[in-house]
């Protein structure tokens, strides 16, 4: 493969396609690791990846959690011994116990993966049977941390095998199709499991197993193998049957599987090369009245950068103004359960306070923001899933809007140019969300605590307990106020950083065409030589 692989890079460096040399240096970097095939294990954040790898493996090694928990990449192959080694972004790495885990791949204890690891390496020797696989665990796509799907988006390249993890709940969503799409221009090895079919009746199963089916068919005319699988009920049955179906034939012909995974990427990259080179050929055949000519009837109407820029900036402030109701809407239903839950749990704590008017307003000033710190610590993870779908409801307006000025300069270079580009989607990139900042008042107004010495506590420690009590409620709505406030706010700036973003990207698309119908001839590359070899790589 190292041939075919030199001659597109070589390409792609003499016409300056810089974009697709990191594809092909991942290609690369992935046959020089010849005894190992790749199983990415991919899909929605909390679809279950960590959870069936475990299962898989048999024995709980990789963390797993009701919230988004993997942020960083993490690979599990055959060991003689278990063993953990941590690769750093700078290059360094560092072993560390299993119970150590936890620290360097979950998202809170690593939030935003701010320990900068690149991945972590795993050999455990129950996959003894299973020695040239190794599954790579990865961070749920859609997330709203932006780490996470970066993370997974870079190691899409190195797949091998892919094997999507779906939800039945919520079956073949929008991000789960175009990660489909992203994943087929690097393996033709797709494979979809529904977990957690504990928790659905089996017509339901099938009812999702056929929309799959139909969905899979109507969009990409062709079948992906499905199946089931729930560490709950029957898992040791799907667990023999995952492993009889799947593992065991990817490692009976791992060599010829990484052969025509290789095969199929460079053909992928190559068709992607050819529609670029195909456009260099028209240019070098023009001469300059001609190619500005060409650019003028591509890029009239479609190089208006200015209304562009005008149609996002609607499109981001018609988001913005909705946040922050619809975070009030939803949140501030939470503050009575919140305040009659810490009365309670106040009046059973402030019976074992000691200590006189001062003391004792410094201990409920630090009760209460400690308490609903926690409470709205719990909101945030409860209702994550709610203020993902605000992020993807605009991601997927601005996506749509980029895919449709992709589709109309495609289609007018299609109709100059009789040439077709493809138009592949690509993620929005995203931060993530801060933690909860609870600002807890003083207990009183004045500066009536620092004469305690007036308030005998034996006599007016029920008065100030009432009055404490009274006082939970305006602090836990002032709080629930902040929530909202911080959530919109962080929401907010994600949608103005989309918005520039899809211009970016567009901005890119007419670059590349800019700057490939501009090329002039010259005497040390011939695009159709060019076209010549690279034709031969993508119909391979």
């Amino acid at each position: 493969m190292d041939q075919p692989l030199t001659t597109l890079e070589n390409v792609c460096r003499g016409f300056g396609f810089s974009n697709l040399l990191a594809d092909i240096q991942l290609i690369r970097n992935e046959n020089r690791n010849g005894t190992t095939l790749n199983i990415a294990v991919l899909g929605r954040f909390k679809a279950g990846k960590s959870s069936l790898i475990n299962h898989l493996i048999g024995k709980e090694i990789l963390p797993t959690g009701a919230t988004p928990v993997t942020n960083v990449i993490t690979r599990i192959r055959y060991g003689d011994n278990e063993g953990i080694t941590v690769h750093y972004r700078d290059n360094h790495v560092e072993n560390i116990l299993l119970s150590e885990l936890s620290l360097f791949v979950n998202e809170k204890e690593n939030p935003g993966n701010t320990r900068e690891i690149d991945f972590v390496d795993l050999t455990v020797p129950e996959l003894k049977s299973f020695p040239h696989l190794r599954f790579i665990d990865t961070p749920g796509i859609g997330s709203l941390f932006s780490h996470n799907t970066s993370a997974t988006q870079h190691w899409i390249p190195g797949t091998g095998v892919a094997v999507l993890a779906i939800d039945p709940g919520h079956p073949l969503s929008e991000d789960e199709m175009q990660f489909i799409d992203s994943l087929q221009k690097y393996t033709p090895d797709i494979r979809l499991l529904l977990t957690k079919t504990d928790l659905y009746h089996p017509k339901d199963l099938e009812e999702v197993e056929q929309f799959i089916h139909e969905s899979v068919l109507k969009k990409w005319g062709k079948p992906f193998p499905v199946y089931r699988y729930s560490i709950v009920s029957k898992s040791q049955d799907y667990r023999k049957q995952f492993i009889s179906q799947v593992l065991a034939p990817l490692e009976k012909d791992y060599t010829a599987r990484k052969k025509e995974v290789a095969e199929y990427k460079i053909a992928s990259l190559a068709r992607e090369c050819l529609g670029y080179l195909e456009m260099a050929q028209l240019s070098s055949e023009k001469n300059e009245k001609e190619r500005k000519d060409l650019l003028k009837k591509i890029l009239d109407g479609q190089s208006d950068i200015k209304r562009i820029r005008e149609e996002l900036r609607l499109i981001a402030e018609y988001h913005v103004s909705l946040t922050r109701s619809t975070l009030a809407e939803r949140l501030l239903s939470y503050a009575d359960e919140i305040t009659n839950d810490l009365r309670d749990h106040f009046l059973q704590e402030y019976d074992h306070w000691r200590g006189n008017l001062f003391v004792l307003s410094r201990k409920f000033e630090q009760w209460t923001a400690g308490e609903i710190s926690k409470k709205l610590s719990d909101i945030i993870e409860k209702e994550y899933p709610f203020f993902n779908s605000i992020r993807e409801d605009t991601k997927a307006h601005f996506e749509k809007y980029l895919m449709t000025l992709q589709e109309q300069l495609n289609t007018r270079v299609r109709e100059v140019l009789n040439i077709f580009l493809s138009s592949e989607k690509k993620e929005i990139g995203l931060h993530t969300l801060p933690p909860p900042d609870v600002a807890v008042s003083w207990a009183f107004d004045s500066n009536i605590d620092l004469l305690w010495f007036l308030f005998p506590m034996f006599i007016f420690k029920p008065v100030f307990g009432r009055y404490f009590e009274r006082h939970i409620e305006s602090e836990v709505e002032k709080n629930v106020y902040r929530l909202i406030g911080q959530v919109t706010e962080k929401i907010n700036a994600l949608i103005l950083e989309m918005k520039e973003e899809t211009l970016r990207r567009y901005e890119l698309e007419i670059t590349a065409i800019r700057s490939t119908l501009s090329r002039k001839p010259d005497n040390q590359a011939s695009p159709a030589d060019a076209i010549k070899e690279i034709r031969s790589l993508a119909n391979r």
